[in-house]
C-alpha cells in the first residue's frame, strides 16, 4: 500500500505523495512556483455566523505554518526525505503541545502525541499505531493513552479504506466487553475535481484530506447491548462546491441532515 494511502487528522488520519524539490520558494517560506496551493481559508460558522480564519505559508509545496484567526499556529517540521516528521501547537508562540510522526516506505506507522510545559518539557500523552492490509486497502489504527504516565490501550478501533488517495470508509468500534460495543460506520462519496490540498506535498492523505473533494458523508451507528443490535441510526452531510477555471474549490457550503452548517471561502496563491 506503498504511497497510496497520507490529518482530520486530522489526525489524522495513510497515503503519501513526497517531493523533495523545493525550488521557486521566495524569502519569507512561501510557494512561488506557480503551482497552485491553499493561501487561506475563511469560514462562517451557522447560525451564529462566526467567523474564523486559517492561513497557511510553505516551504515549496510543503506547508511550513498554518495559523488561525485567534493566536494559534502550527509549525511543521520535515525530515532529510522531505516527509512531515513534526507537528507543533503554539499559542502566542508559546509550544502547547507537539505530534511526531514515522514513515515506513510512504505509509504512516506511528504518531505520538506530548505536550509541552511551560519549561519545555515533552510528556506522552497519546499513541497511535497504524497497521496495512493491502489487499483490502485498509489501515487500521490503534491508540494507547498515558494517564499518570500508565499506557492504557484503547477499546476503540479505527478501520479506515483508501482508493485513489481518497479515505472512503471509516469503521471506528468501541468495545465495552464480548456482548456490547457501538460500531460508526462513516462513507465517503467525492465529485471528480481537484482537492484544494491535491498539490501539497511531504503529507500523507489522512491529513491533507486526499485528492478530491466529499460530496455527501453517510454515518451509521449501532448500538449493541447484551448481544442485540439496536436499530441504526444514520445522519447524511452534504458539501455543495463552486469551482474555480482549474477546477479547484473556492467555495464550500456545507450541510448537515439538510441544515446549513458553514460556508468555506478558499483563496489561492
Amino acid at each position: 500500500m506503498k504511497k497510496t494511502f497520507l490529518l482530520f487528522t486530522v489526525a489524522l488520519i495513510s497515503l503519501t505523495s513526497c517531493s523533495s524539490d523545493d525550488d521557486g520558494q521566495n524569502d519569507n517560506g512561501n510557494n512561488n512556483s506557480g503551482i497552485k496551493l491553499p493561501k487561506s481559508e475563511v469560514t462562517t460558522s451557522e447560525p451564529e455566523g462566526t467567523i474564523s480564519k486559517l492561513d497557511y505559508t510553505y516551504d515549496g509545496t510543503k506547508i511550513k505554518t498554518t495559523s488561525g484567526s485567534n493566536t494559534t499556529k502550527s509549525v511543521y517540521t520535515y525530515n532529510e526525505s522531505n516527509v512531515l516528521s513534526k507537528i507543533e501547537f503554539k499559542e502566542n508562540d508559546i509550544t502547547k503541545s507537539s505530534t511526531k510522526y514515522v514513515f515506513d516506505n510512504g505509509d504512516i506507522k506511528s504518531t505520538t502525541t506530548y505536550s509541552v510545559s511551560a519549561d519545555n518539557v515533552e510528556t506522552k500523552t497519546s499513541y497511535i499505531e497504524y497497521t496495512y492490509d493491502a489487499a483490502a486497502k485498509t489501515q487500521t489504527a490503534v491508540t494507547t493513552t498515558y494517564p499518570a504516565g500508565v499506557p492504557t490501550v484503547s477499546n476503540t478501533k479505527i478501520v479506515n479504506t483508501y482508493d485513489d488517495n481518497n479515505l472512503v470508509k471509516t469503521v471506528t468500534t468501541a468495545t465495552i466487553d464480548d456482548k456490547n460495543d457501538t460500531v460508526t460506520t462513516t462513507v465517503y462519496v467525492y465529485d471528480d475535481k481537484s482537492s484544494s490540498m491535491k498539490n501539497v506535498t511531504g503529507q500523507p492523505a489522512t491529513i491533507v484530506k486526499g485528492q478530491n473533494n466529499p460530496k455527501t458523508i453517510n454515518t451509521t451507528v449501532i448500538v449493541r447491548t447484551d448481544n442485540t443490535s439496536g436499530t441504526p441510526i444514520t445522519t447524511q452531510s452534504t458539501y455543495d462546491y463552486e469551482y474555480d477555471e482549474s477546477g479547484f474549490p473556492i467555495l464550500v457550503t456545507s450541510y448537515s441532515a439538510g441544515s446549513l452548517i458553514s460556508v468555506k471561502d478558499i483563496f489561492y496563491n
